[in-house]
C-alpha cells in the first residue's frame, strides 16, 4: 500500500524508494531505506551501492540530489518497486546509472553510510 507521508510516520517502521542523481551527469541510482517510527526520512542515508559511493566520495555530496519516489508499508512491497524503478530508468545501464543489481534484495541488517556523506532530499 503507498503511504503519504503522513501516514507513513504513523507506523511503527516503513520503507521509502529513492532516486538519488547526479547533478553533473544525470546518472541515477535507485534504492530502497527502512525508516522507524520518530527518525527523518531526511538522514543524510545514500545507499549501499559500492558504486554510488565510491561516486559520492569523488564529487561530493553537494553533486548529488535524492528524491523519494515512494512509500510503502511492507519489505514486499519496497523489493518490488525497487525492482521497478531500477527496469523504468535502466539505471543498471552504466551510461545511466550506478546500480549493480536489478534490486529488490532483502535488507541488510547492518546499514551503510559514506564516511560522513550526507544526502539530504532537496526542497
Amino acid at each position: 500500500m503507498k503511504l503519504t507521508k503522513e501516514n507513513a510516520k504513523k507506523l511503527k517502521r516503513y520503507y521509502t524508494i529513492y532516486k538519488i542523481e547526479n547533478i553533473n551527469n544525470g546518472l541515477i541510482y535507485i534504492g530502497q531505506h527502512r525508516i522507524y517510527r520518530g527518525h527523518s526520512e531526511n538522514d543524510g542515508y545514500s545507499g549501499s551501492g559500492v558504486k554510488i559511493k565510491r561516486e559520492i566520495e569523488k564529487y561530493g555530496v553537494r553533486a548529488f540530489k535524492k528524491t523519494i519516489m515512494h512509500r510503502v508499508s511492507t519489505i514486499k512491497e519496497a523489493n518490488t518497486l525497487e525492482r521497478l524503478e531500477i527496469k523504468r530508468y535502466d539505471s543498471t545501464n552504466p551510461k545511466k546509472g550506478y546500480n549493480l543489481s536489478k534490486g529488490g534484495n532483502v535488507f541488510a541488517n547492518n546499514i551503510n553510510y559514506v564516511h560522513g556523506a550526507n544526502i539530504f532530499i532537496k526542497k
